[in-house]
């Protein structure tokens, strides 16, 4: 009986040693040993939307030797070390957050050892090779920028560019091969552009190529690859398809970027750094009519279903945003208004200003830019505007009727200009409801109009639908002029 039990004893202890022996570290815990360093403090950071952020620091243990501690393991990615000099080197983390890595201060990448982590190992290994080719591919290039494309040494350098792109992309395979789906394969094939095999002989086989492209933009991405939101390469290209792929309509942008959005959902991680991404992108964009997309990605992924990482707050304050835009988005017909002239008593409704085009212009006398643009925007209508059937109907933003009625007279300005006056502002119920001359929407025009600076211009088509809005004076004839092609093209 007491050997039974102690047998059962024996058996249950190895086991509990067992289970704690194949149990799977938690936390990280990478130790760097640099040689020659004389620095107190090490950083740990990581790659994330094309800028580096810190996540750790460790303090000297001794002369050059660190370790970064933590009990919450490191999401994946491409980190660096940086060191106090701002010196620093990349490196892979994944599932593995327990190795060392051990180097010289006088070269942090060649000198590296890396135990217990073989893709790091091949990494860095890669990353010297490849960065050595890549210095002389760099010197190649200069000579033949001195030389010219067509001396015969630069044709011999460009051999021996050709030649070290593929010794580095035989590199790239030999580690996809090894690791297949580790960071770094997935890496290395989403930075490989998509290739098409077309013929480019007519502007039909170039319409074909584009859109090949662009549908098979994404093809060498893998998007349940949460590792690679913490990489530059997100980044990259999804800058690069939007600036560069994607055409800047509405529609075409909305469409592509629901596509995009949606391939992101594979990770939490990518559905993120996609979202936000795009937000910002169309957030600070000075092109035409892309708010409409900034308050579409606002709109349907910024809230509660979707944004996890936001709060309420925020949430809400985008969701204000956007009610704030969306009234006055291209595409859009434009929110009417009802607003005397300079003599104070001449109403002039918009919805009923008859004209081919209107271009509707917000603008303060005592505003620098505006005392430029609006001469300006008299001169376009004299010489080529009004020919082209547009109107201006002027709104000053300022209720001092005085002010607008001395700056019309000086600067000759004999388009239409209305205005709130101070009279209106004081006795709102009454131009409202007694007079009915008015509405409400007209005495609030700031809020309207979502007025933050002027001048604003948009432009109306016959029916008051916006076309074009944040134009500059300069910009409204060349528009007017692209837009009325579209237009022949469409009905032709």
């Amino acid at each position: 009986m007491k050997k039974t039990i102690l047998a059962l004893s024996c058996l249950f202890f190895s086991g509990m040693l067992l289970a704690q022996t194949a149990a799977p570290k938690e936390g990280y815990a990478i130790s760097v040993k640099i040689k020659n360093s004389t620095a107190k403090e090490l950083y740990l950071g990581f790659h994330y939307d094309n800028n580096k952020y810190v996540r750790d620091t460790a303090k000297a243990l001794k002369p050059g030797e660190f370790l970064f501690r933590g009990d919450k393991a490191l999401e994946p990615g491409l980190y660096i070390i940086v060191l106090p000099s701002m010196n620093m080197f990349d490196f892979i983390v994944d599932e593995n957050q327990h190795f060392s890595i051990e180097t010289d201060t006088l070269n942090l990448v060649r000198s590296a050892k890396i135990k217990g982590h073989d893709l790091n190992a091949a990494f860095f290994k890669f990353m010297d090779t490849a960065g050595q080719k890549q210095l002389e591919m760099m010197k190649a290039r200069k000579r033949i920028d001195a030389l010219g494309k067509d001396n015969d040494s630069s044709k011999i350098y460009q051999t021996r560019i050709e030649g070290w792109q593929k010794e580095i992309e035989a590199e790239e395979a030999t580690i996809s091969k090894q690791f297949p789906n580790s960071l770094v394969a997935h890496l290395f094939r989403a930075s490989k552009e998509v290739q098409h095999n077309m013929t480019l002989k007519t502007q039909e086989d170039s319409t074909n190529a584009y859109y090949y492209t662009v549908n098979h933009y994404w093809d060498n991405y893998d998007w349940s690859d949460g590792g690679l939101a913490r990489t530059p390469v997100l980044s990259d290209k999804l800058t690069t398809y939007f600036d560069k792929l994607v055409l800047k309509v509405p529609d075409t942008l909305n469409a592509y970027t629901d596509k995009v959005i949606a391939m992101s959902r594979a990770n939490k991680e990518n559905f993120k750094y996609t979202v936000q991404f795009l937000y910002k992108y169309f957030a600070n964009s000075k092109l035409m009519c892309v708010e409409n997309s900034f308050v579409h990605v606002a709109k349907n992924y910024y809230n509660k279903e979707n944004a996890w990482w936001a709060d309420s707050t925020t949430l809400s304050k985008i969701a204000k945003r956007v009610s704030e835009m969306e009234p006055t988005l291209c595409g859009k017909t434009a929110p009417d208004l009802s607003l005397p002239d300079t003599s104070g008593t001449n109403f002039f409704r918009l919805s009923k200003f008859d004209a081919e085009y209107t271009l509707l212009v917000f603008w303060d006398p005592g505003c620098g830019h505006c005392q430029k643009e609006i001469p300006r925007l008299q001169q376009l209508y004299d010489s080529t505007l009004a020919s082209q059937g547009m109107k201006i109907y002027g709104v000053c933003t300022k209720r001092n009727i005085e002010d607008l009625k001395e700056f019309v007279k000086s600067k000759k300005i004999r388009f239409l200009n209305t205005l709130v006056t101070e009279d209106m502002a004081k006795n709102a119920a009454k131009y409202i409801y007694e007079y009915k001359v008015t509405e409400l929407q007209s005495m609030n025009l700031h809020l309207t109009y979502d007025i933050s600076s002027t001048p604003l211009i948009l432009v109306l088509d016959k029916n008051k639908k916006i076309i074009a809005r944040k134009l500059g004076a300069e910009d409204v004839v060349g528009f007017m002029k692209r837009y009325k092609l579209q237009q022949a093209q469409k009905k032709s």
